[in-house]
């Protein structure tokens, strides 16, 4: 899954109060914090990942005086729930998801669950005056996809040569992988695949297949140009291919096997 992150800029020109009649876990002040937004990034839809379930969120300020504490909530918003106890404590310090240490831009993660309930969501961002007095900053809204009906993609066909003679000079070739996806091509995140030598030995390197393109809205091929040279060792080398889709499900390693000779 890919980074989100909400940034915001306080600043004496727009006043935002509250947002409607919600029924927050705690009070919060009811004069507005006035500040503009300075620039949002956060996809419309954003996807359950397993191999990265959280959810980056930063906001930047133009200036911290007063200020003793901001943090995020997350919220489902049909019915409007919470969906953690836990809050999201956004720092300044270099730590953790933060990048960079005082910098004004105040960053933090909060895990997130299959278990979530699919569509739209809410951050809330908040700051705490030196006198404890909480402040609502901004919302963002999303539309959350659990992945519950992702199914994996699946690897329909590897079209590669099975045995390579190598005399004086080197050979070109290409090996094609065709993948199908029933949530459609677009779900196809990465195809790469991880050599193993004639050993069993591998550096576990990933090597990128790059799109040769559409069979149709499910199925798509995916290709990379590899060479043999006569340095290289003789016997069988297996080649492990692998689709991800972008909730992190994979068709698993499927292995072909070629003989350089």
């Amino acid at each position: 899954m890919k980074s989100k992150h909400i940034v915001a800029g306080i600043v004496a020109a727009l006043a935002f109060g509250a947002c409607g009649e919600r029924d927050y876990d705690e009070t919060i002040s009811p004069e507005p914090l006035t500040y503009a937004v300075a620039d949002i990034a956060v996809a419309d839809t954003i996807y359950y990942n397993e191999l990265e379930p959280t959810l980056p969120v930063s906001i930047e300020l133009t200036n911290a005086r007063g200020v003793s504490r901001v943090y995020a909530e997350l919220y489902q918003a049909d019915p409007f729930e919470r969906l953690s106890d836990a809050t999201i404590e956004l720092r300044d310090d270099g730590e953790g998801a933060d990048a960079v240490a005082d910098d004004l831009v105040f960053a933090g993660e909060t895990p997130l669950s299959p278990d979530y309930r699919n569509g739209a969501h809410q951050v809330f961002l908040f700051a705490d005056d030196a006198d404890q007095t909480r402040r609502l900053l901004g919302e963002i809204n999303f539309v959350y996809d659990n992945g519950a009906d992702n199914v994996a993609p699946a690897i329909a066909l590897i079209d590669a040569p099975d045995t390579i003679d190598v005399e004086d000079q080197r050979v070109v070739f290409q090996m094609y992988a065709t993948v199908v996806d029933s949530n459609g091509v677009e779900d196809i995140e990465s195809v790469f695949l991880v050599p193993y030598r004639p050993d069993g030995t591998t550096s576990g390197a990933r090597f990128a297949l790059d799109f040769y393109g559409d069979n149709d809205d499910f199925t798509a091929t995916y290709y990379q140009v590899f060479e043999v040279t006569p340095e290289n060792d003789k016997g069988t080398y297996r080649f492990d291919f692998e689709a991800i889709d972008r909730g992190g499900k994979s068709s698993g390693a499927i292995p072909h096997t070629i003989l350089v000779k």
